[in-house]
């Protein structure tokens, strides 16, 4: 199975380039994240990927995901869901007969930390339950977590980036 990610930051400037990008790929499975979208500010065409079972989860200008499937992989529509835990368009489900697969948009904590802490302890224990159960799980996403500030390679952002909640301890242990 194909599964492809990509956060977007903003669905509608991104159009053509999604289009191109399912044309060459043809994932069985893509998520999207920070979509910043509500559906009816979506083109039909968008809204109703030719060839996929489609989910829009967003607000409008704000966080958002979207999960598809392939019909040619998965003719019967999937089961999505939202985890309890979902806020603010974060996390939408889809299950597959091989494996749940999640398209998750972590906060990034800048204005809320403990928010993204509670958001992160949640989804462990989302997975944890999938994983005592022998159930598989993929999570797909931007989890907005840096292992370290390593890979910054401009001097203004290898500043910037260890201050970051994305790149802080703290962001780093909740995502373990």
């Amino acid at each position: 199975m194909k599964i492809a990610t990509w956060n977007v930051n903003g669905i509608r400037a991104r159009q053509a380039e999604l289009q191109d990008f399912i044309e060459r790929e043809t994932p069985d499975v893509l998520c999207l994240q920070e979509i910043k979208a509500a559906i009816d500010q979506l083109p039909v065409w968008l809204c109703e990927l030719e060839g996929y079972w489609c989910y829009w989860h967003g607000g409008k200008g704000y966080s958002g995901v979207g999960l598809h499937v392939r019909k040619a992989t998965h003719p019967d529509r999937p089961v999505f869901h939202h985890p309890e835990f979902d806020y603010e368009h974060r996390i939408v489900t889809a299950e597959l007969p091989q494996a749940t697969v999640a398209s998750i948009y972590v906060p990034n904590g800048g204005k809320d930390f403990p928010a993204k802490m509670r958001f992160l302890e949640a989804m462990d224990a989302y997975a944890a339950g999938f994983a005592s159960a022998g159930r598989p799980l993929v999570m797909c996403g931007d989890l907005n977590v840096a292992g370290s500030s390593a890979g910054a390679s401009w001097t203004s952002i290898a500043r910037w980036i260890p201050t970051t909640p994305s790149c802080s301890p703290g962001g780093r242990r909740g995502a373990t």
